[in-house]
């Protein structure tokens, strides 16, 4: 492979492809997952994934929220559909931001809890219309949850409930 300043553009594909000691001074494209072991530095701007998803019965199809992503603008047509939390790793964060019409959080992974309380399987956390809710991948199969409402008061704690 050349050395760092004489190349212009390189493409690696392979699922255990590494790059060791790159400089990059313009645009770096990923695509996929990524993993990155060590310190990452940004002196810029850090672009992080925002989408939207639409709560469903069950929490599927547009009701998952994907791996990564760390702002969701959830929208739902009645209080009782579901979300679903995606599969994380410790330090995931993501913050969700509740429509005109409230909806539930459920997870993907059948052991994971939010705040103490399972929602894999059996149980849900509601939230309320037009609040941001902030979660936190703590330790493995736990999530920590507060959040606010428009004006920035605090939500009363939340604690999950039966499906």
């Amino acid at each position: 492979m050349p050395t760092p300043d004489q190349v212009t553009h390189h493409v690696v594909k392979g699922e255990d492809a590494e790059l060791q000691d790159v400089l990059v001074t313009g645009q770096l494209d990923v695509t996929g997952a990524s993993t990155f072991t060590g310190a990452a530095t940004f002196s810029g701007a850090l672009s992080q994934s925002t989408e939207a998803v639409t709560a469903t019965v069950g929490g599927g199809t547009t009701g998952l929220i994907t791996a990564g992503s760390r702002f969701v603008t959830i929208t739902c047509d009645t209080a009782t559909k579901q979300v679903s939390l995606p599969a994380a790793s410790v330090g995931d964060e993501i913050t969700l931001y509740i429509g005109a019409t409230g909806c539930e959080i459920i997870s993907a992974v059948a052991a994971d809890k939010i705040n103490e309380v399972v929602v894999g399987a059996t149980n849900e956390l509601a939230m309320p219309a037009t609040s941001m809710i902030h979660l936190v991948y703590f330790a493995a199969d736990n999530w920590h949850a507060r959040g606010w409402d428009t004006d920035g008061t605090a939500l009363a704690a939340l604690t999950p409930d039966g499906l």
